[in-house]
């Protein structure tokens, strides 16, 4: 049968001797459709940029999503097996020594605001979780988001500690949890001022939520995947490298949302992406 057409039947029973009943009312049913697939969820749900690092050459991250500019640094290599289940698309794997993706300003990403909630969505598979590795931020001392490992912990952080209205100033805050080399994970870090909360969701379950959260404001200092760019913050001080604290293993579809993701679609996600 196809999903999505509608099919129609009628029954008759036949004994051992070959009697034959009258026919059944006709009956009909409607298979259901196969539920949606991640890439279908991430769209739906209005990513705004949506890095899927899938590329097969060239230094230039396609935005699946807009026309965000990200480009390959270092020698980061293309081509490695996609951490989703059941789909084809490729990931990209980092040295953990210089390879990581600049992200250019963009107003809907750090140069506008202020932003009053965001979610940042990826996968990743850390080659070992020691020392610090930081898998995607933004902004710099002052304002910004940040995703980051730190001796077998994942870390998302946020802060805003300059005082720009009645919201601010804040942070940093941060929640954090355990986690695995050799495993793959997905990640999502919810922040939103109208519930007071940054979140950080691993593998569609809440790992925990900080408070005291207001706007945060325009951030311009650079944005990384897979290193430090221009600066950051971490749960335990700042750091002014403007490159650094590399991550060594994959990291695969960097998704940016303009709101706060609810737990159902991010259940959702990990379902539909891990073949669950």
């Amino acid at each position: 049968v196809t999903n999505g057409l509608a099919y129609f039947y009628v029954v008759t029973a036949v004994d051992a001797v070959g009697n034959e009943s009258v026919d059944s009312d006709e009956v009909w049913g409607l298979p259901e459709p196969p539920p949606p697939s991640y890439a279908e969820l991430v769209a739906s749900d209005g990513a705004f940029a949506w890095w899927r690092l899938g590329d097969s050459a060239g230094t230039t991250a396609a935005d699946a999503a807009g026309s965000h500019v990200a480009t390959y640094m270092g020698g980061v290599t293309l081509g490695a097996a996609g951490l989703l289940s059941g789909d084809g698309d490729h990931a990209a794997a980092f040295d953990g020594v210089n390879d990581y993706i600049a992200v250019k300003d963009a107003a809907d990403i750090n140069t506008g605001g202020p932003y009053g909630s965001r979610s940042i969505e990826l996968w990743f598979r850390a080659d070992d979780v020691s020392g610090r590795q930081v898998i995607y931020e933004e902004g710099g001392t002052t304002r910004g988001l940040a995703v980051y490992l730190d001796e077998g912990d994942l870390y998302v952080a946020g802060w805003n500690v300059k005082r720009d209205d009645a919201t601010t100033p804040w942070g940093p805050v941060w929640v954090s949890t355990a986690v695995a080399a050799g495993t793959t994970y997905h990640l999502v870090l919810v922040f939103d001022h109208a519930s007071d909360r940054l979140a950080g969701y691993l593998n569609g379950v809440s790992f925990g939520s900080a408070s005291g959260v207001g706007l945060l404001f325009k951030h311009s200092a650079n944005v990384g995947i897979g290193s430090v760019s221009q600066a950051t913050r971490f749960h335990d001080g700042k750091s002014n490298l403007k490159t650094g604290h590399f991550f060594a293993g994959v990291i695969d579809e960097v998704a940016l949302y303009g709101g706060a993701l609810s737990p159902k679609q991010i259940t959702g996600h990990w379902t539909a992406g891990s073949g669950g």
